[in-house]
């Protein structure tokens, strides 16, 4: 019993390697083979079970057989994928170059739930800054007094017996003459004034107000003493200054993360479609198996496919 089970053994490598060299003779071949090295009692007496499968790719309209193997093993010819293609795909939507190689799909799915995660998130913290900005804006607008600002400079120029004066009531060139009037205190060496003021509404405008301490005085809530001043408004501005910034930095990070998905899903697609046209494929899986005793097992399975 011994030596005809050794036999059946022989046989059956000797069968698979003539089968495969057949597949190899011809072109283009998939096929499946299945040994179980397990002996079962059967009706028939057999103690070996060999199974041969073909698979036939449904999408090819052309199919040949391998001569003596008809209807065990077919030709197919797979389509070939263009990596560049893929990779420009996989560029304009992280997971289509996936899509297209048709070859684990699943991997394509994950790029393209990641890159809807990140647009939700930075659309999200965008619109976060955009509030912070507005709250940022109107809090100065209540707040700070550029009239109030002129009147600190123009306590200045009197101590330092300049004859120029900022005319408060002439709203339109206030600005203008606030620059001058910057620029004169700058000359004559007083402390912190190095910029200007920025035209009113301008984004500069409203950062640099809680920014530099020459702007301090221009607080509605300041009280001057000397080196050491108070206004809780100045800092409170800042802190808004500084998380509205925040806000957007943070939805930058994640366009950062929006363009290195596509990066790498485009990487992905590329090695996809590269081992797709690649001429020998070898998987193995494990598939259940019915028993004429009644009993299930499995069987371990290889999958051998040559292209040329």
């Amino acid at each position: 019993m011994k030596q005809h089970l050794h036999s059946g053994k022989k046989l059956s490598t000797i069968f698979v390697l003539i089968f495969a060299l057949c597949g190899l003779l011809s072109g283009n071949v998939i096929a499946q083979f299945r040994y179980d090295p397990v002996t079962k009692p059967s009706a028939s007496g057999n103690a070996l079970i060999k199974e041969f499968e073909s698979f036939e790719d449904a999408s090819t309209s052309a199919t040949a057989t391998i001569p003596g193997l008809e209807g065990e093993a077919k030709v197919i010819q797979p389509s070939h994928k263009s990596g560049v293609l893929a990779a420009v795909l996989s560029l304009a939507l992280p997971g289509l170059g996936e899509y297209y190689v048709g070859d684990h799909i699943w991997r394509g799915v994950i790029f393209t739930v990641i890159d809807a995660g990140l647009w939700y998130e930075r659309y999200h913290f965008f619109a976060r800054g955009a509030d912070s900005t507005n709250a940022f804006h109107a809090f100065a607008d209540n707040l700070w007094s550029p009239v109030i600002y002129a009147d600190s400079l123009n306590s200045l120029l009197n101590l330092a017996h300049r004859t120029f004066k900022i005319d408060t009531s002439s709203n339109a060139d206030l600005f203008s003459q606030i620059n001058k009037a910057e620029d004169s205190l700058n000359i004559l060496g007083f402390q912190n004034f190095t910029h200007k003021l920025p035209a009113q509404g301008s984004q500069q405008y409203y950062e640099l107000i809680s920014k530099y301490k020459q702007f301090r005085s221009g607080w509605k809530d300041y009280i001057y003493g000397g080196e050491d001043y108070f206004s809780p408004d100045y800092e409170q501005h800042a802190w808004m200054r500084d998380n509205m910034n925040h806000q957007y930095e943070i939805a930058d990070y994640f366009l950062y993360g929006l363009f290195l998905n596509r990066i790498l899903s485009a990487i992905d697609a590329v090695l996809l479609a590269k081992d797709h046209n690649t001429p020998v494929h070898l998987e193995g899986e494990l598939m259940q198996h019915h028993y004429l005793d009644g009993t299930m097992g499995f069987i371990p399975t290889a999958k051998l496919r040559y292209t040329f």
